[in-house]
Parts: structure tokens; sequence; C-alpha cells
């Protein structure tokens, strides 16, 4: 990752859209524990992720992703202040994993998570499923098409 808080994990999951439409995507950005919290929500504000409960739309970010020739997926983060970027390299549930959101019209949730004492699923699930406005921010993020 470049120019984002450290992360003690990113990890690609899913959740059920509120919506009903079946799971939606999401790359979960743990943030290691020693990151201070106000760098957490300049990161945030700068690439306009919206706190938990607050509407992120793909088409109101400048946040994208694609898939590279050698099965990377990068997301770009951009921003006035300098851009962002993540790569995830080719592995296990990668290729499922952009299945889903290309068959969801390509658009996944970026969920910036600090506090965790882990980055375990049940821990991640239990800060995505909070009804606290602090507990995550979100940004939408749209595929860039190949």
């Amino acid at each position: 990752m470049s120019g984002a808080p450290a992360c003690a994990a990113l990890v690609r999951t899913a959740a059920p859209d509120p919506d009903g439409g079946g799971p939606v995507p999401i790359l979960a950005m743990v943030v290691e524990g020693s990151v201070p919290r106000a760098e957490v929500e300049e990161f945030a504000a700068r690439h306009s992720f919206a706190p938990n409960g607050t509407t992120a739309r793909a088409a109101d970010s400048q946040t994208r992703w694609s898939v590279e020739a050698d099965g990377r997926v990068v997301f770009s983060l951009l921003a006035e202040e300098g851009p962002a970027s993540i790569v995830m390299h080719p592995g296990p549930g990668l290729f499922p994993w952009t299945t889903l959101a290309r068959s969801r019209g390509g658009t996944v949730a970026l969920a910036l998570i600090p506090g965790l004492r882990s980055h375990a699923l049940p821990e991640i699930a239990r800060a995505l499923a909070s009804r606290d406005p602090a507990a995550y921010w979100q940004v939408s993020a749209g595929l860039l098409t190949e």
C-alpha cells in the first residue's frame, strides 16, 4: 500500500446488500493498532470515505480498481493532496472475489476499520454490523473497464 495508513491486513469479504441484492464485495482495510485515530480520520476525509451508516456511491468517489494483465488487483484512491494505492497480488480467493464484484456491476466497498483486536473474519463482521458511525469508514470503488 502506498499513501494509506499502515494496515494489519487487507481482507476480502462480502456482506449482505441492505437492498436485498445479494452479497456486496468488501475489501476490509484493518488498520494497525499503533496508527493514531487522527491519521485514520484524515485519510478517510482526504479520500471521501463516508462514516458507517452513510451511503458511499462509486459515482461520488475518485476511487477505482482494475485487474492488471498479471492478475494483480490495483485500487487507486485519488485526491488533491495526492493519490494512494492498494495492490493485491494473485492468490487463493482473489478470482472468485473479483468475479463477484464484476457480477454486481463492478463496484467494491472499501471499509477502513481501525481499532480491531485482530483481523479475523468474526471481528471484521462485528465491526461491519455495528451501528456506531465511528466503527469504520467506507468508500465505493468502481471497476475501470479493461
